[in-house]
């Protein structure tokens, strides 16, 4: 049986080690794709059976954004390209995760609710293993 592949799309290096460190103990192999040009490429070219994402990432595929609403844009973006040009949504079983600073009116918009699995806030109080745990449950489901 080969290795359950997770994807975290992340440039919060706390968050990056947290997950990966959980990741790598517990079996699963681990990819990185810290800015949406790096997501959208992995995507296209890899399978995976869970995705992590941040709405607030670096937008390398046009230009370098100037303000968090820009970044906010390239997280909502590379959810579009899932859904729209991917195809990697909850209908084909690969659980998308939003892991996010954004406030709850973002958090909790409707079509950000139906385009992901499920929407975390970094805000929270998560031990990393906490963290993993949910992950874990959504992968192996």
């Amino acid at each position: 049986m080969s290795r359950k592949r997770i994807l975290l799309v992340e440039d919060d290096e706390w968050t990056l080690a947290s997950i990966e460190a959980e990741a790598r103990s517990a079996g699963y192999e681990f990819q990185l794709a810290a800015s949406l040009g790096a997501a959208m490429e992995r995507v296209r070219t890899e399978r995976f059976d869970l995705v992590v994402t941040d709405l607030v990432i670096p937008d390398d595929s046009d230009a370098v954004p100037e303000s968090e609403e820009e970044d906010l844009y390239a997280g909502l973006r590379f959810l579009r390209f899932l859904r729209h040009e991917v195809r990697l949504t909850t209908s084909n079983q690969v659980p998308v995760v939003v892991l996010t600073v954004a406030r709850r009116p973002v958090r909790e918009s409707p079509w950000l609710q139906r385009e992901a699995t499920l929407v975390l806030s970094k805000l929270e109080v998560y031990e990393p293993a906490e963290l993993f745990a949910i992950l874990r449950s959504l992968i192996e489901a």
